[in-house]
């Protein structure tokens, strides 16, 4: 991935459309300061966003240990494919990516995150499926897919994020239906499926 500009808020859509969603940003406390093997991997990865290491950053934030916690680089024009190295960064519990010119598939590596509350990867380019491995992410409460070119069907796995209140799939291609296993998304309050060629399909939770 490669960095254009620098725009690190915490915002959950692209800048055209910050004002639509269902919370604009999530507010944190200021990062520690200590060096990790995970900063060694951030820093790598956009040099020119972390020149001086990763934590103490306006996009990412670290626990007292330097763990990272968060990483926030909306609306940053990058552009290539997301690192299957995020996989790594077991103690993020929020990712947003959401708002640049990012191609390629969700790597699978994304669903060893399973301390992650917050995706959002909303407003690229992505293609390719959903992966099953998402289905793995429980603690996750918001699941932002919306605005790529996703294909295939929604994976019943999803079905298994029972901490889940926020669902936004619209505007992807993805086909077939609603997976039933969504009865199971009791604490859902928001989705939205809109914009995909998806057969009507009714669940046990709220549907737009």
């Amino acid at each position: 991935m490669q960095q254009k500009s620098k725009d690190t808020g915490l915002y959950a859509g692209s800048n055209e459309s910050r004002s639509n969603d269902s919370s604009d940003f999530i507010e944190h406390e200021q990062p520690m300061s200590t060096v990790s093997s995970d900063c060694a991997f951030l820093t790598s990865w956009q040099p020119t966003i972390y020149p001086n290491g990763c934590c103490n950053t306006s996009s990412t934030i670290c626990n007292s240990a330097g763990n990272v916690l968060t990483v926030a680089l909306a609306g940053n024009q990058l552009t290539g494919s997301i690192p299957t190295e995020l996989g790594s960064l077991t103690s993020l519990n929020l990712l947003n990516l959401s708002g640049n010119q990012l191609t390629g598939s969700i790597p699978t590596e994304l669903g060893q995150l399973t301390s992650l509350q917050y995706m959002f990867l909303n407003s690229n380019q992505l293609t390719g499926t959903i992966p099953t491995e998402l289905g793995r992410l429980t603690s996750l409460s918001w699941l932002h897919l919306e605005s790529n070119k996703l294909t295939g069907s929604i994976p019943t796995e999803l079905g298994q994020l029972t901490n889940l209140t926020i669902l936004r799939l619209d505007f992807n291609r993805l086909s077939g239906s609603i997976p039933c296993e969504f009865s199971n998304l009791k604490a859902l309050s928001d989705s939205n499926f809109a914009g995909n060629p998806l057969e009507s399909t009714t669940f046990n939770a709220a549907v737009s």
